[in-house]
C-alpha cells in the first residue's frame, strides 16, 4: 500500500493504517461474533481494496475498507445461516429416514395417528369443521370465519380447542 494510504485519515479519527484495521476488525467481529473470522474478512477486504483499480482516487480509504469488510461479514453470516439450516435439515432427514424404517416406530406412529383421528372425529361438528379447514385445507382464520359466517374469535376458539384435544391424545 502506498504511503498516502498510511497517513492519518482525520475525518474518521484513525491515526494509522494499523489503527484503521483494528477498528474495522472490531466492527466486523461485533457483527460476526467470531474474532478469527473477522481477521480473515478484514484481510479479504484489504486485499480487495489493494486490487481495486484506481484505489488512489478513493477519497476515503478507511470508509471503503470498513464498508467492504461489513459487506463481506454480512455475506458470511447469510452463508453460514443457510449452510446451518441445510445441514440441520439433512441430519433431520437422515434421522427421520432411519426411524421410519423401524417396524416398531411405524406401528407406534400409526397407532398415534389413529388416536388423533378418533379425537378429531369426536370433536363437536363446528369445531371439527373449523379445525379441518384450518389444518388440512390451509385456510386462514379470516377465510374460515367468512365462509362459515362466524367471528374470527370463534374460529380461534375452535382451533385452540381442537389443538388441545389433539395434544392431549399425543401426550396422555
Amino acid at each position: 500500500m502506498s504511503r498516502d494510504a498510511e497517513k492519518t485519515d482525520r475525518g474518521n479519527g484513525w491515526i494509522s493504517l494499523d489503527d484503521c484495521l483494528k477498528s474495522v476488525r472490531r466492527a466486523v467481529s461485533a457483527h460476526l461474533g467470531r474474532q478469527h473470522s473477522a481477521a480473515d474478512l478484514v484481510q479479504e477486504a484489504y486485499a480487495r481494496m489493494l486490487d481495486r483499480p484506481g484505489q488512489a482516487r478513493l477519497g476515503n480509504l478507511a470508509g471503503y475498507l470498513y464498508r467492504t469488510a461489513i459487506n463481506l461479514a454480512y455475506n458470511a453470516s447469510v452463508r453460514n445461516s443457510v449452510e446451518t439450516r441445510v445441514y440441520q435439515e439433512v441430519a433431520l432427514n437422515q434421522e427421520t429416514a432411519s426411524l421410519a424404517q423401524d417396524p416398531a416406530r411405524i406401528y407406534a406412529d400409526r397407532r398415534q395417528l389413529a388416536e388423533v383421528m378418533e379425537v378429531i372425529d369426536s370433536l363437536p361438528p363446528r369445531c371439527r369443521e373449523v379445525f379441518l379447514l384450518y389444518r388440512f385445507e390451509g385456510l386462514d382464520q379470516g377465510e374460515i370465519a367468512s365462509r362459515l359466517g362466524i367471528s374470527r374469535n370463534m374460529v380461534e376458539k375452535h382451533v385452540i380447542r381442537a389443538m388441545r384435544a389433539c395434544r392431549a391424545a399425543l401426550n396422555p
